[in-house]
């Protein structure tokens, strides 16, 4: 008997023929290159409009919510100090002489500028004198003198005729003993007076100290603090 013939479902495939019958195995790796290939190409698309973008409107900030600047600090100064020399000098005249000087502790407005006033006391030729130099020309009166205004620590303010230099820039007290006399007793003295053209200032000057040099302008001077006033008191 002749042998049947073999059954074509029986007959191993061929390779080829194994990927054929599969259909979809072959297809995969495919669709996977083709999808990354997308994907790099919006990548690319993003990248390009991302860098062509134009930049975002800024919009301004509503006071609420804007960042406060930072604060400024000031930088207050050391207060002044008395100076001068402790020893008397001689003076034309033969006698002796000896001066202290302090500076207000502000400026103040004048006429187109700012000074510093200085309040200076000495014995010179025999005589003591305390005098403000305002570092401007006060404002003209009717006569030589000037409007003053002196408060001593926290006392009343006292208004007082003070004289005035030649040049206009010093404004001298009435009794040079009698201020001395007081200021040694203090603390502080704020002084009014009126520049020229301009409106009346008030400097302070923080007179702390003087008692330790009151002595040296009332013996150089001739005379003593602890002596009765001669003439009509400051205050």
């Amino acid at each position: 008997m002749e042998p049947s013939a073999p059954n074509e479902s029986s007959v191993p495939s061929t390779p080829a023929e194994t990927i054929e019958a599969t259909g979809g195995g072959a297809r995969v790796p495919l669709i996977l290159v083709g999808a990354a290939g997308a994907l790099a190409g919006i990548t690319i698309m993003l990248a390009f409009i991302w860098l062509h973008a134009e930049p975002p409107v800024q919009t301004a900030v509503s006071p609420a919510t804007a960042p406060a600047p930072p604060p400024v600090v000031v930088e207050s100064g050391p207060v002044p100090t008395w100076t001068g020399t402790r020893q008397a000098r001689w003076a034309r005249d033969g006698s002796r002489m000896i001066a202290f000087e302090l500076q207000a502790t502000h400026d103040v407005p004048v006429w187109m500028s700012r000074a510093r006033p200085v309040l200076v006391v000495r014995c010179l030729y025999r005589t003591t004198e305390a005098f403000v130099a305002i570092g401007t020309s006060a404002s003209l009166e009717e006569t030589d003198s000037r409007t003053t205004r002196l408060q001593w620590d926290d006392d009343p303010v006292m208004v007082q005729q003070w004289e005035g230099s030649e040049s206009g820039q010093e404004l001298f007290a009435p009794n040079g003993v009698d201020f001395v006399r007081r200021l040694a007793r203090v603390n502080r003295l704020r002084f009014g007076f009126t520049p020229f053209n301009a409106q009346p200032v008030t400097v302070e000057f923080a007179v702390q100290g003087f008692d330790q040099l009151a002595g040296l302008v009332a013996g150089t001077c001739g005379w003593r603090l602890d002596e009765p006033a001669r003439s009509a008191r400051l205050d």
